[in-house]
């Protein structure tokens, strides 16, 4: 895992965030890297919907 993206993930844990969402400029392996990581992950994609 990459140092960058672990130590970005330990803070966005940190600040008790409920959900995230990415998208393709984020990139494959990332998501991935997030979605293993983290609870609440979802993927935004052109025609996403998201209700709050």
């Amino acid at each position: 895992m990459s140092i960058f993206i672990k130590k970005t993930i330990e803070y966005l844990k940190n600040m008790d965030i409920k959900i995230l969402g990415f998208s393709h400029c984020t990139g494959e392996t990332e998501e991935k890297m997030f979605e293993e990581e983290c609870e609440q992950f979802a993927v935004n994609r052109a025609g996403s919907t998201i209700e709050i």
